[in-house]
């Protein structure tokens, strides 16, 4: 246990420390080796870095490129801090509508498997939402998953016609029913939504493996 909290410690100094602020969220492939699949194994991808407002585009282009060249699992691995809530729940919704499985963690060489080559990964703020749009969602032991309030959400309208931009901002209550409404969608607690909106943006709130249960955002395994 004291292990566990060390590796917690170390990844939210990582993520909320206060540095340099995280790279924009990369991807690339990994071999995946379920015991049977050899001389031709399929890939997972792997995804690390902060979350933009365009996500889901890039999501989309990169498994895209990918598949006309390789063969791809419906498989996720996660590491980000979190980044664009809309972006993320773009993803999110990307993510289920292809029935992808997300997984929270690191790759720890080149080759994963149900059994290892994962190391601790860290899913932060807007990367929950990315975890809840999993069609199934693991977090291996000694992974991170945590959760704030929003820095400040916005939405904005572009009239194409007149050419006139307008920014609506949202309180924190609206914040929670949206947040609510997307979590719902996906078959995780709502509540999940009204626990962020009250932790600071400056702090975060690390799920345990209990809530993680209660909330619903472990579902399946490998």
């Amino acid at each position: 246990m004291r292990r566990f909290w060390l590796v917690v410690a170390g990844l939210m100094a990582v993520a909320f420390g206060g540095h340099a602020p995280s790279q924009a969220l990369t991807y690339r492939l990994v071999p995946y080796d379920d015991g049977r699949c050899q001389p031709d194994c399929p890939s997972a991808i792997f995804a690390s870095g902060a979350i933009s407002g365009r996500e889901a585009e890039e999501f989309a282009w990169f498994f895209r490129q990918s598949a006309s060249r390789h063969r791809l699992l419906k498989l996720l691995v996660i590491h980000s801090p979190g980044g664009n809530a809309y972006g993320g729940m773009a993803l999110g919704s990307l993510v289920r509508s292809n029935q992808v499985t997300v997984v929270v963690g690191q790759s720890g060489g080149e080759i994963l498997t149900p059994l290892g080559g994962f190391l601790p990964g860290l899913c932060g703020s807007a990367c929950v939402f990315v975890l809840a749009g999993g069609v199934r969602r693991i977090v291996p032991e000694g992974s991170v998953v945590a959760v704030h309030s929003a820095r400040q959400v916005q939405t904005e309208f572009h009239d194409v016609v007149t050419g006139t931009r307008e920014t609506l901002s949202h309180d924190k209550g609206e914040v929670a029913r949206m947040f609510g409404s997307f979590y719902s969608k996906m078959g995780v607690n709502p509540g999940l939504a009204r626990l962020g909106e009250e932790t600071p943006h400056s702090d975060a709130r690390v799920l345990t493996p209990a809530e993680l249960k209660r909330y619903r955002l472990v579902l399946g395994k490998l």
